[in-house]
């Protein structure tokens, strides 16, 4: 009986770290993705705001598209802040 009760303690942490182990890479590619997708952001709006800067006017862009770039990004905060994930 107690060498089964061992046992059973061995598959319990070998269980325990295959998942710890499975939860870090998930956090790693959840990491690497969003540093993409941030540095994604950056490449795409960093032109827009050259040539803003640089002709000193906005126009071409629309109002409607800001508008719904500022919602989405609100609930997301909204979203994560529910949730208690870091932001």
């Amino acid at each position: 009986s107690f060498n089964n009760n061992n046992n059973n303690n061995r598959v319990l942490s070998t269980d325990l770290r295959m998942s710890t182990t499975s939860g870090d890479d998930g956090a790693i590619i959840a990491s690497l993705l969003g540093y993409f997708l941030g540095f994604a952001s950056l490449t795409l709006y960093t032109p827009i705001a050259v040539r803003v800067f640089r002709q000193k006017s906005a126009d071409g862009l629309t109002i409607s598209t800001w508008w719904l770039k500022l919602a989405s990004y609100t609930c997301s905060i909204i979203y994560f802040f529910s949730k208690e994930y870091p932001i």
